[in-house]
């Protein structure tokens, strides 16, 4: 069994990377590590490399996007299924898992069964955040998902509002199977905490449509309810270049540390 995961971010070479890609290489490392026999491959589709890298026994190829021109979403992922089926029959490919983000297969046709793992669409963000998301996205993710053979959410919400907006076929299987979460990440240090800590860990981009404003206000609640007891104070520090942001509510016997970890 070979499974391709296609995706536009992967972190490696440097390059930025949010939730999707950070879930990619773990999931990818777990497979791998499992002996079970099953092979992985990332595919990349973007311009960041020409040439294919390896991480750890995983091959990451890219496949560009040549195009620049007012129809050059639909160009390059023609461009994509044929370079594509290409590889599946160079080096062997079973599966691919694709993502729900922008619809990268939409009007593909692959040799090989498509899953798309839904993290969460621009559609789905956009409903959620009372947006309008352009024609020409949703006609993307819109005919990408039409064409999957099976969905998996990375959460029952993810799964189940996804199939609400896009009307998802009945006849294809769907399930959740949650993110993996690597669990051996730095320890906080003993000046971050005492004994009643509170740890809050928030895996992905920092962004707003993810919630990570939300987060704070949650902790002053949580502030507050202990407020009877101690009295509040509060700092935030925030360092976005280093996609890296942490949260200190300090109280006399709780303290409270948000804190977002990327590789």
């Amino acid at each position: 069994m070979h499974i391709a995961f296609l995706t536009t971010e992967y972190p490696i070479l440097g390059m930025k990377c949010g939730g999707i890609g950070i879930f990619i290489k773990h999931l990818s490392h777990l497979i791998v590590k499992s002996e079970t026999g099953v092979k992985v491959s990332v595919v990349y589709w973007g311009n960041k490399f020409t040439e294919t890298v390896w991480d750890d026994g995983i091959s990451v190829i890219p496949i560009n996007q040549p195009h620049k021109s007012p129809f050059s979403s639909f160009i390059n992922r023609r461009y994509l299924n044929k370079k594509l089926n290409l590889l599946v029959a160079k080096i062997g490919i079973d599966l691919v898992e694709s993502i729900d983000w922008e619809g990268p297969l939409a009007f593909c046709s692959l040799s090989v069964p498509v899953v798309t793992r839904l993290h969460g669409s621009n559609v789905y963000f956009d409903h959620l955040s009372g947006n309008k998301t352009p024609w020409n996205v949703r006609l993307m993710e819109y005919n990408a998902l039409r064409n999957s053979d099976a969905y998996i959410g990375v959460s029952r919400q993810a799964l189940d509002l996804t199939d609400k907006l896009f009307s998802l076929s009945s006849n294809k299987r769907k399930c959740v199977i949650y993110n993996p979460v690597d669990i051996n990440m730095p320890p906080l240090s003993s000046s971050d905490m005492n004994k009643n800590t509170i740890t809050i860990l928030y895996w992905g981009t920092i962004v707003e449509k993810k919630g990570v404003l939300d987060l704070p206000m949650r902790a002053k609640r949580q502030c507050q309810t202990h407020s009877h007891r101690t009295g509040c104070s509060s700092e935030w520090f925030f360092d976005m270049g280093k996609m890296q942001i942490s949260l200190f509510k300090a109280i006399d016997r709780l303290c409270i540390v948000f804190r977002s970890l990327t590789l």
